[in-house]
Parts: structure tokens; C-alpha cells; sequence
């Protein structure tokens, strides 16, 4: 709107706000700053999904949010709708290590898909979604990025990747750069955090003078008869504050198993991999060093990366560690 585009005309300098096109925004849009998740494609085409895969509510086709992107159509750019669903952040266009184009797409694209098709009464593949987005953006094949079920299913991404361009960007034919996980020297094991949940279990069921059997990480209490609601509503409360003690810890763990899952995928489609060393908390405030923007200057020819970094503990922006580093 009016008041936005004076903003920036009062933020940038003259050279680099003469070179924007402005659209304008239809009436009572709302807008992410994540603008590169409303759609894919280049100057040329844009390739639009059924909705908006963004923060908030889930979106549906009758009510999409994303339709504000025909808007390009202004400055001649092709925008193609297909009837899949997909956040831009989590897709890839990138040449494997074979020559292959080859898109690689989140898992939770296919995943909302399916729930979309499964509400409007009709059922979608993994490989007919693949088969449309194939086609879609014309490439050799599609690589789908995520973990799966014991039936083979694709689940839910991790919610601190949410989005593939937090675990990986391809820099170049047949390299990827991806995070690797670095845990402080003083960051408990996998088994010392599981050990410490069990031992606080059985502390909690000897505090109550009660019994508990533990299977894997479950715990099932032996409740008397005797017992009225609040009693067992007490115990069930300090029992749901373990568990969450311990699927805090835990998580980075489950975060970088599911890391060296892509890093597998990636690896047997012959992509070499660059490491960008990642600390926890990194991850636990979404810092992603992939999640940046490749091009070609214009003016000489030469790739360039524009890469995020991120603040010290001071809230300084400095070129040290692991900044420095990656």
C-alpha cells in the first residue's frame, strides 16, 4: 500500500528503490514476510500452489490467500495454478550428482495435499502428486525429503525444519549444503537424558507409593481404587512435566536423526555435501545459514549467495564463530 511504499522509499537508497516494481495490493490482503513461500518459479513463470502453506490457520482452496500473485501478470510474468499444495521454501530446483534436474520437496507439501484432497472426498499418491509436480516444473524427477512410517508413508516434517531451505541449500551441479549439529561437550547423551527420565519416573511413582511399569519411553501407573479424581489428576500433572523436561532434551537428538535422513536421501542421488556447523541454539530459534538466496550478478556474471547470519548473545552481528565459520 501508500504507506509501505513511502517506507521504503525513505529506508533505501534512490539507486536500489528506482529498480522496484510495485504492485498494488488487492483490498484487505494479508501478507507474510516470508515472500518467497507463496509461490516458485522466476521472472519469467511462476508456479502457484491451491494455497498458501503459511503461518496461522491452514488455508483452504475456496479461500487460498495467495491469489494476490496474478497480480505479476502486470509485469508479464506467466502464473501457472496447480492442483497440489506447496510452500516455496520447500522446494528445490537442482542439478544431482548424476545431471538429473531434479526437484526436491518437502514432505509436508505431499502431506497437506493429501489432507486437502482427503476433505474435498478424493484420495491423491505420493506419485500422482509427484507426476503433477514433475510436469509442473519440468523436471527429470522428483525427490521427496523426509522421514517415513514403518509402511513407507511420509510424516510430518520436524517442526524446527519445517521447511527444507532450513536444512539444506544446493550451491552448485551436485552440491548441497546442509547443517550439521555440533552438541556443547556438556550436552547430555541420548541415553544419559533417557535415564534421567526413567529414574524421575520411578522417583514420582515412589513419592506416591505406588507402582509403575515402563515400556521403552512410556509410563503406566498402577492406580488404587482408592483414589479420587484429584489425586490422580495431581500425579498426571507432575508426570506430564517429565515428559516434557525430557522431549525437550531430546529433541535435538530426534532433530539430527532426521538431518542425516536427508543427508542420506541427498547422498544416493550423488549430491556431494558442504557441512555449515549448527549449534542448538541455533535450532531452537529457527537460524537457519541455508536459508539464503542464491543468483547470478547481473553486472559480472558471478554466482553469489546472500547468507544470513546471526546474533551473539550480546544481540551483535558479528563475523565470529560459527558465522565466521560457515
Amino acid at each position: 500500500n501508500d504507506a509501505q511504499r513511502e517506507y521504503l522509499q525513505k529506508l533505501l537508497p534512490p539507486d536500489i528503490f528506482s529498480r522496484i516494481t510495485f504492485l498494488q495490493a488487492p483490498k484487505g490482503q494479508q501478507f507474510s514476510v516470508w515472500a518467497q513461500d507463496y509461490t516458485e518459479g522466476d521472472n519469467k513463470v511462476q508456479i502457484l500452489p491451491l494455497t498458501y502453506l503459511g503461518g496461522g490457520p491452514r488455508k483452504t482452496p475456496i479461500n487460498p490467500q495467495n491469489e494476490f500473485i496474478y497480480e505479476l501478470e502486470k509485469t508479464g510474468v506467466e502464473v501457472r495454478r496447480v492442483p497440489v499444495e506447496f510452500a516455496g521454501g520447500n522446494v528445490f530446483i537442482a542439478v544431482d550428482g548424476n545431471g538429473k534436474k531434479v526437484l526436491l520437496n518437502g514432505a509436508d507439501d505431499y502431506f497437506f495435499t493429501a489432507l486437502t484432497y482427503k476433505e474435498s472426498g478424493q484420495l491423491i499418491s505420493e506419485e500422482e502428486y509427484k507426476g503433477i509436480i514433475k510436469k509442473a516444473f519440468n523436471v527429470d524427477d522428483v525427490v521427496m525429503i523426509g522421514m517415513r512410517d514403518e509402511n513407507g508413508q511420509l510424516v510430518r516434517q520436524n517442526r524446527f525444519i519445517f521447511h527444507i531451505d532450513q536444512s539444506m541449500v544446493p550451491v552448485g551441479d551436485g552440491v548441497v549444503a546442509m547443517p550439521k549439529l555440533e552438541f556443547p561437550p556438556n550436552y547430555l547423551t541420548k541415553e544419559e537424558i533417557y535415564l534421567e527420565w526413567r529414574n524421575s519416573v520411578m522417583d514420582l511413582a515412589k513419592k506416591y507409593g505406588i507402582d509403575v511399569e515402563i515400556v521403552r519411553d512410556a509410563a503406566e501407573y498402577k492406580i488404587p481404587d482408592s483414589w479420587d479424581y484429584g489425586q490422580e489428576n495431581k500425579l498426571r500433572f507432575e508426570q506430564n512435566k517429565i515428559d516434557r523436561a525430557y522431549a525437550e532434551k531430546i529433541r535435538l537428538y530426534i532433530l539430527s536423526d532426521e538431518i542425516t535422513a536427508y543427508q542420506n536421501i541427498i547422498k544416493e542421488r550423488g549430491f556431494q555435501i558442504i557441512d555449515l556447523l549448527v549449534s542448538p541454539d541455533n535450532i531452537k530459534n529457527f537460524q537457519a545459514y541455508t536459508n539464503g538466496i542464491i543468483y547470478t550478478d547481473k553486472e559480472n556474471g558471478q554466482k553469489t549467495i546472500i547468507m544470513p547470519i546471526f546474533p551473539n548473545e550480546q544481540g551483535e552481528y558479528k563475523m565470529e564463530g560459527l558465522n565466521l565459520k560457515n
